[in-house]
Formats: C-alpha cells, structure tokens, sequence
C-alpha cells in the first residue's frame, strides 16, 4: 500500500493501526483501483457518516453496496442462478 494512501487514512481515521489502515482500504473503499483523489472522497464520505470505527465505516460501505446491487440473501445458490436466467429471458 503506499505511502499517500496511509496518509489519506491516517487523515480521517488518525488512530488506525495499520492492520486496520488496511482492512478500511481494501473493504470499504475502491482502493486499489481509484486514483488518490477519489480515495481521499471515499475516505471524507466514510468518515462524515460513521462513528470513525473501521466496523461502522464497513457497515456503511456495505449499505451502499447493497443499494447499488441488491441481493436477496435468503435464495439459495441454485435458487439465484434461476432467478438470473429468468431475468435474462
């Protein structure tokens, strides 16, 4: 990870360790496939609406993940690739 990256984190979540530096940036943001400035949106998004714990920032990033891409989680695999292929029919 480089150095800029930390720094942005370090920015908005200035008491990570870096293990947690890590499993903000690689779970919660597009990091590593987004320039530093769109990093540094992410980051000041993630940050201005959560409690500044690397769980919350997870949680938020997952809600909207999941608004983008709904998923019903109570379909069985078999289940959702019938759905697919209906859906694409």
């Amino acid at each position: 990870m480089c150095q800029q990256c930390v720094d942005l984190v370090k920015k908005y979540y200035p008491k990570l360790n870096p293990t947690e530096c890590g499993r903000l940036l690689m779970n919660a943001t597009a990091f590593p496939f987004c320039p530093p400035d769109d990093l540094e949106k992410q980051l000041q998004e993630l940050r201005e609406n959560t409690d500044g714990t690397v769980d919350d920032a997870l949680r938020y990033a997952d809600g909207i993940f999941d608004e983008m891409y709904p998923y019903n989680h109570n379909l069985s695999r078999g289940e959702k690739n019938e759905k697919k292929a209906n859906e694409q029919k």
